[in-house]
């Protein structure tokens, strides 16, 4: 391969100037071999690129889905809720018991009076009578 230089190796112009149509095809050649390897290298990044965003993506759903812890305080607040309203409900069942148990021993109280002043009644009217 006969490279042009400026020092005079003994050869003419026309030599080097005929040469230049042999060296052209080889640079030719090394020119598509450093395109195909670029491209091939171009595909390359990008198929990792690709890949790494995709990884990113999955690491930013799990990241933010286990630091995001607003969803199980809100249950656990529910939760504490319930357990008041349960509390709350269970005072006031009691409360109602109560007052119908009341309610009905006052009931049964006054029919047992209203029993005794009926039979007194009927055993004072029958001894006069």
């Amino acid at each position: 391969m006969l490279l042009l230089t400026s020092k005079h190796d003994g050869s003419s112009v026309e030599d080097r100037v005929l040469s230049l149509p042999k060296i052209l095809p080889l640079v030719k050649e090394l020119h598509q071999q450093a395109s195909r390897g670029v491209t091939e290298r171009t595909r390359t990044i990008a198929e990792i690129n690709e890949e790494l965003e995709k990884v990113k993506q999955e690491m930013d759903e799990k990241g933010s889905s286990m630091s995001d812890g607003v969803p199980v305080v809100k249950i656990r607040q529910s939760l504490t809720k319930l357990k008041q309203e349960i509390q709350e409900m269970d005072v006031r069942m009691g409360v109602v018991e109560q007052t119908l148990l009341q309610a009905k021993l006052k009931e049964k109280s006054n029919m047992t009076r209203d029993m005794h002043a009926t039979h007194i009644t009927e055993i004072t009217t029958h001894t006069y009578s």
